[in-house]
C-alpha cells in the first residue's frame, strides 16, 4: 500500500513443519511464482496495483506463499475484475 512516499511491502507468512511460522515482507513485483501461476499475464504495474488491494482480498489474514500463489494460479479473473480488466482480453494477452 502507499502512504505518502512510504511503500508498505507485501508480509508472507511460511509454516515450517507445522512448528515454526516464519514471516517476511515482499514486494509482490519480487515474488517468485511457481507451477500454473508463473503464466500469469500482469504487467509490472499491475502487479504493483494488486499488491495494494492484497489486503482487500485477504481480509484480516496474513497471506501465505502459497495463498498468493494460488490466487495467481486459479484466481486470476477475480484479480482482473478487482482491477477492472476485461478477463478475456487480459487471457488473450501475448498470443
Amino acid at each position: 500500500m502507499i502512504f505518502g512516499l512510504k511503500r508498505y511491502k507485501t508480509k508472507l507468512t511460511i509454516l515450517i513443519n507445522n512448528i515454526m511460522t516464519f514471516t517476511r515482507e515482499l514486494n509482490l513485483t519480487d515474488f517468485t511464482f511457481w507451477s500454473g501461476a508463473k503464466q500469469h499475464k500482469f504487467t509490472y504495474n499491475e502487479l504493483q496495483q494488486i499488491e495494494d488491494i492484497l489486503e482487500d482480498v485477504f481480509c484480516d489474514k496474513t497471506a501465505t506463499e502459497t495463498d498468493i500463489n494460488d490466487l495467481f494460479w486459479f484466481e486470476d479473473e477475480i484479480l482482473c475484475e478487482r482491477l477492472g480488466l476485461d478477463y478475456d482480453e487480459y487471457t488473450n494477452r501475448y498470443k
